[in-house]
């Protein structure tokens, strides 16, 4: 007697589920690699963009607008933040209106992504000019172009890193034009 049976015999499903749990088990951690990895990336471009919004404010407001790094404001520790300065000092003052920083940004605000403090200037991961209370920021003139303290030419690199240990820095010239380089990218 034969029966026309149709289906999977109970081996030929274990073999299955092995292959997939195999598989899953080589893919999950390098998944998660290239997430951190793409995370850095795009945490470099969203710097980059928001450095961008700074000078073109600053152009379109006819006043300096300054990206501050690793600065507390009112109380709150920004990674980085915009403001208007209205007097051009480079520092943040009462009444100067801030207007985007990273706070909400889960890259900066869960620590996988950080300022690489084995770069820049003093161990900070910054390596841009500061303002007279020490403060490390970039400011943009109202013709696009950087500032330092002292009204000559700005810019610098500002260092990043995952916790994989990838590292990318944003370079930003003294005209204003920025890019996202590896470590081992000549500027």
């Amino acid at each position: 007697m034969c029966k026309n049976v149709k289906g999977f015999t109970i081996m030929e499903l274990m073999i299955v589920v092995t292959i997939i749990g195999v598989t899953a088990a080589l893919v999950l951690p390098n998944f998660r690699i290239w997430k951190e990895n793409s995370e850095l990336g795009n945490a470099a471009r969203e710097l980059m963009t928001n450095i961008n919004v700074a000078k073109m404010r600053a152009v379109k407001i006819g006043r300096n607008c300054v990206v501050g790094f690793d600065m507390q404001i009112s109380g709150v520790q920004y990674n980085y933040v915009l403001f208007e300065d209205m007097d051009n000092d480079m520092e943040y003052d009462a009444g100067e209106t801030i207007f985007n920083n990273d706070i909400g940004d889960t890259k900066w605000q869960n620590g996988n992504i950080k300022f690489d403090v084995s770069s820049g200037q003093s161990g900070t991961g910054l390596d841009i000019t500061q303002n007279f209370q020490n403060q490390t920021v970039i400011a943009f003139r109202s013709n696009g172009l950087t500032t330092d303290v002292n009204g000559g030419l700005g810019g610098g690199t500002i260092f990043i890193i995952n916790n994989q240990g990838r590292r990318l820095r944003v370079v930003v010239t003294a005209v204003g034009n920025m890019r996202i380089r590896r470590p081992d990218q000549l500027i």
